[in-house]
């Protein structure tokens, strides 16, 4: 598979160029599509490098405390009544949402496409009650994870900023054995201005008409968040189960490029040709395509 690889002096271009935009109070996202040809994966990655920390700071407000607590309030009772053992929360950020929650995990897995943001989750998450946890830097887009290995795929605010989410969700519902449960903005029964900002924003609107055409899937509910922090960016609850669960399988990372299984040589992740591997940094594995680097020699012979 061909992989292009993203000049670095285009990146540090493209910070300099949002850093001013969030000086000015621009939307970084949106000023980054305007001037640059960078992916739009690339653009929220410099965004939320840039933003990194905001969600910490602010964790503990009243209004943090109150929206995390109506978010458990969900996510618990599933969690009890389905025996979920094992949690993939795709586009996780800081991982604040998981602070406080009072259900213990044998295995949480939170993916984002910022590596600072995860930095500041793995602080986050030191008192969880999980048995094991796993942050990987990685693009929604190509995930590195093998399918079927969570009981739970959950994502909040996650696919908001993409335009399209008719690729990502069934990507994401197949990486769950029975429940996917998302907190998104739903454009079909957003307010009129929640809408323009989403038009205006270039934000994801076909959410729930591609979570609901999902075959395997029945939907439990759908319903606005009890708690909102701003307006015009209302919180729906779409939760979805699968008509038939499917077995528990082991939990794997495959390459995001070529899609075959990773195999650990000296901590790092290596896929079964010997062809890419992908690094690790302070125990957060960095899978995403531009995080391959070519070897070119199998890893018997290492």
């Amino acid at each position: 598979m061909a992989f292009t690889p993203f000049p670095t002096h285009d990146i540090f271009k493209a910070y300099s160029l949002a850093r001013e935009a969030l000086s000015q109070g621009k939307n970084m996202i949106a000023t980054l599509r305007e001037t640059t040809d960078l992916p739009h994966a690339r653009c929220v990655e410099i965004a939320y490098a840039l933003q990194s920390g905001s969600y910490t700071a602010t964790k503990d407000s009243d209004i943090a405390r109150a929206y995390r607590a109506a978010v458990h309030d969900i996510v618990v009772p599933l969690c009890q009544s389905h025996h979920v053992e094992t949690v993939f929360d795709c586009g996780t950020g800081e991982g604040n949402m998981w602070c406080d929650f009072p259900h213990k995990l044998s295995h949480f897995v939170g993916l984002d496409l910022s590596l600072h943001r995860l930095l500041w989750a793995a602080r986050n998450l030191q008192d969880a009650p999980f048995n094991k946890t796993t942050l990987c830097k990685g693009d929604m887009a190509s995930l590195p994870l093998s399918e079927h290995s969570f009981d739970l795929v959950v994502t909040m605010h996650a696919l908001e900023p993409n335009a399209r989410a008719s690729d990502l969700i069934p990507a994401l519902a197949a990486r769950t054995r029975d429940l996917l449960v998302l907190f998104e903005p739903n454009y079909r029964e957003a307010s009129p201005a929640q809408r323009q900002r989403m038009e205006a924003m270039g934000y994801a609107r076909d959410i729930w008409e591609c979570a609901e055409a999902l075959s395997d899937f029945e939907v439990l509910a759908s319903a606005p968040l009890d708690v909102t922090i701003r307006a015009d960016n209302q919180t729906y609850i779409l939760i979805l189960k699968r008509k038939t669960p499917l077995a528990r399988t082991d939990f794997a990372w495959q390459n995001p490029l070529t899609h075959s299984p990773l195999l650990d040589v000296d901590g790092s992740l290596v896929d079964e040709e010997g062809c890419f591997f992908f690094p690790k940094f302070k125990d957060i594995f960095c899978l995403a395509p531009e995080d391959a680097v070519f070897a070119g020699l199998s890893p018997q012979s290492s």
